[in-house]
């Protein structure tokens, strides 16, 4: 849990600079796997239901650290996880992406 009272946490962490908790945590918006590139999660509980309409996305500035295919889902106490945007070959980049989702 991190000082706002979220509760995050993710399949892999790089280490504690890029701890789970850190990419919602402004101004230290990091978060990395341990070297996992492909079927890692990253969730985030939030303190009462909310209705979620975008997101905003950054990878590394390395070419091969790129987002090329990913999915973002939403969940009701984590049971009935429901696709809310998937994506193949879409890539985010080293820039900050705001990214609409189904609602």
């Amino acid at each position: 849990m991190d000082k706002t009272g979220y509760i995050v946490s993710a399949s892999s962490e790089y280490g504690p600079r890029y701890l789970a908790y850190k990419a919602v945590d402004l101004g230290n918006v990091e978060w990395a796997t341990n070297h996992v590139n492909n079927n890692f999660w990253f969730t985030v509980k939030c303190l009462e239901k909310v209705r979620v309409w975008k997101f905003t996305a950054t990878a590394f500035n390395v070419p091969k650290y790129e987002l090329l295919s990913w999915r973002f889902e939403g969940s009701n106490e984590r049971v009935g996880w429901i696709t809310l945007r998937d994506e193949f070959n879409y890539t985010i980049g080293p820039t900050v992406e705001q990214i609409d989702v189904n609602t």
